[in-house]
């Protein structure tokens, strides 16, 4: 029990990385011309009780069956060409409390030792930069920046990994090549973060 337990987060970390890291391609359907990030539009997932506001320069990727099926909710890139692509994804994992209780961990201390075990594995050259303890709109969360390098260039991503209730997380993924992080961190990534609404 309790080792099918942990591979149920096993898996849940590999999901979020595999979807952060098989997306790093240029889409030739994007605009050159950006336009202004202070204009946002919103997003609400009434099932999972998720909603943010995010910028101009983002537009949501219709998703397809496997993400469905693993769980995402939200997926958006840049309306203008970069490469590699800015990158934001929102997903859940249920099913987490028998987890948690079997290895007497908190949903969140137990994603994070997972993490630092398979990270490694799935992001080449992968660096942990910090790992925070926050509140998401009142909610426990835990905020991970990393970097890594694929096909030559270095990106950089900030992981939220948010306590929704006692069965399910919520994690909200934000990437950039790590060049334009703190740029588009300013601009982009921590207007997200900060309007973040969980029900």
């Amino acid at each position: 029990m309790k080792t099918r337990a942990i591979a149920i987060f096993v898996l849940s970390i590999a999901v979020v990385s595999t979807g952060a890291y098989i997306i790093l391609r240029l889409n030739p359907n994007r605009s050159n011309n950006p336009t202004d990030s202070t204009i946002h539009q919103s997003f609400t997932d009434n099932k999972q009780g998720i909603s943010f506001d995010y910028s101009s320069t983002l537009k949501q990727i219709e998703l397809n069956g496997d993400d469905l099926k693993d769980n995402f909710v939200f997926r958006a890139e840049n309306i203008y060409n970069t490469d590699p692509p800015i990158l934001i994804s929102v997903r859940y994992e249920n099913g987490l409390k028998a987890a948690s209780t079997v290895t007497k961990q908190s949903k969140i201390e137990l994603v994070m030792q997972n993490l630092r075990k398979a990270y490694p594995k799935r992001f080449p050259s992968f660096e942990e930069v910090s790992s925070n303890k926050t509140e998401i709109d009142s909610k426990t969360a835990q905020e991970v920046v990393f970097t890594y390098t694929s096909n030559s260039i270095n990106s950089k991503q900030r992981l939220l990994i948010i306590d929704k209730n006692e069965d399910t997380v919520i994690y909200v993924s934000m990437q950039s090549k790590n060049s334009d992080y703190d740029k588009l961190d300013s601009e982009i990534f921590t207007p997200i973060t900060n309007s973040i609404k969980i029900k």
